[in-house]
């Protein structure tokens, strides 16, 4: 069996494993060139014609025509959206080698495909111009998600804020970490945490020995401050004096009826 024959096995045995586990959709340089043949089996499968930009064929086009066919999907080139465009432009030439596939059935989920070519992104969004640019243009479409169920609030209900520990680290103190007992404390540490990456590897647990001794350093020398935490100590700020819990709670239903 060659490469190409093995990768579209493996992708079949992919699309076997998640095609129940929600919307499935396969992207990618194929490195392949269809021109006009179809991707679906006419007369059989209901799914729109697509246009085409690229009329060459290639063996790896035939490949990837079978493997949509055997697997009921079809691509989003040229068949969603408006915006159709070679996806590949060097000084070869142009051709179509990038697609979007998804399955029949999902077909209707997607939209607003385009391409665009690196040229055109640089130009939309003012961008230096690089001294060799990709070759490969970049696939963008829209798609359609179940809408999301936002819980039932009761604005009368009193929020609760949580509190969470901070430090004011612009106050250490000119002795911080300065008496003898404390510089023991810090060799000591960082014995430990070479011992642990050197030997256990741990980098995680050398950082956190690290972070824990700090913390115990910083509550000694009277740094720690308890603040509320919460949407409405978010939103307030102390360059706004005029805001209060009315105008939160009116900003807070506008927001809901926004996402609504």
């Amino acid at each position: 069996m060659s490469d190409p024959d093995l990768f579209f096995l493996t992708l079949s045995q992919q699309i076997y494993s998640y095609q129940n586990q929600g919307l499935l959709c396969i992207c990618g340089d194929f490195n392949s060139r269809i021109g006009n043949n179809s991707d679906f089996i006419e007369g059989v499968d209901d799914v729109p014609s697509r246009s085409c930009v690229d009329s060459t064929v290639n063996h790896y086009g035939d490949l990837l025509l079978d493997f949509l066919i055997d697997n009921n999907m079809c691509m989003l080139n040229g068949r969603v959206g408006a915006e159709n465009d070679f996806t590949c432009i060097s000084i070869k030439g142009k051709s179509v080698v990038d697609y979007v596939f998804v399955p029949h059935e999902q077909l209707s989920v997607y939209t607003d495909f385009k391409v665009k070519t690196v040229t055109d992104i640089i130009k939309e969004h003012n961008l230096a111009v690089p001294i060799t640019t990709p070759d490969h243009s970049v696939l963008q479409w829209s798609m359609k998600t179940p809408e999301l169920l936002l819980p039932n609030i009761n604005k009368n209900e009193p929020k609760r804020l949580a509190k969470v520990n901070s430090y004011n680290v612009k106050n250490f103190p000119l002795n911080f970490l300065q008496n003898e007992s404390t510089q023991q404390m810090i060799h000591e540490t960082i014995v430990r945490i070479e011992d642990e990456i050197f030997g256990n590897q741990s980098v995680n647990s050398a950082y956190e020995t690290l972070v824990n001794f700090l913390k115990v350093e910083m509550d000694n020398c009277g740094l720690k401050r308890t603040i509320p935490s919460g949407d409405a100590n978010k939103s307030k700020s102390v360059f706004k004096p005029y805001w209060d819990e009315t105008l939160q709670a009116m900003r807070d239903d506008m927001c809901m009826k926004e996402k609504a």
